[in-house]
This record gives structure tokens, C-alpha cells and sequence, in this order.
């Protein structure tokens, strides 16, 4: 469904299911590790291998991990470091703020 975030949906049924909220988030995005793989095994199937460079593509592959891990690693920190139902209102605010400025611009 467009709109609903894949890692809020397995983060609240981990919640639903009785999981505390930091290791809900953790669960959450290792759950990311096979959707991510197969997302790439869909593109490939879809429309072919994309025309870049190897080179190119493993500097592209490397950096999103890099950031990827970085960005995880300081939502896990906050989420230890703050009340959850905290840090899921700011998160909740932050994308109606930028759905609203993406509205008004």
C-alpha cells in the first residue's frame, strides 16, 4: 500500500506481538536484509541487468551500506536512549512535515 512504511508495519506487529521497542526496531531492519535482496532480484527480472559500471556499482553498493549502517546504528541508539512511543511521535512528525513542505514547494 503506498504510504505505509515497511519497517513501521513489522516494528508495530513485533510490538503487537509482545517484543520490547528496541529489539522490535532491530528485527525490523534485519526483516530489510531479505527485502532488499529480493527487490534487487525483481529489477533484474523486470528489466534486465541495469547498464553502470561494476565499478561504478559496488562504490554505489559500498556507500549505501556505509550509511545505511550508520543511519540504523544512531536510530538504535536513540531508541535506547529515549522513550520509544517518543522517538515513534518525532518520527511521526518529521514525515508530516515533509509531506507538508513537499506540498507547499
Amino acid at each position: 500500500m503506498p504510504g505505509v512504511s515497511r519497517s513501521g508495519t513489522t516494528a508495530s506487529a513485533l510490538l503487537l506481538r509482545g517484543h520490547d521497542g528496541p529489539s522490535s526496531f532491530r528485527l525490523s531492519f534485519l526483516l530489510s536484509i531479505p527485502t532488499a535482496f529480493g527487490a534487487g532480484v525483481v529489477t533484474v527480472l523486470d528489466g534486465g541487468v541495469p547498464a553502470i559500471e561494476p565499478a561504478m556499482a559496488a562504490v554505489a553498493l559500498a556507500t549505501s551500506a556505509v550509511v545505511g549502517y550508520l543511519t540504523i546504528d544512531a536510530l538504535m541508539r536513540l531508541v535506547e536512549r529515549v522513550a520509544f512511543w517518543g522517538v515513534c511521535v518525532g518520527l511521526g512528525g518529521l514525515a508530516v512535515l515533509g509531506g507538508v513542505l513537499v506540498y507547499l514547494i
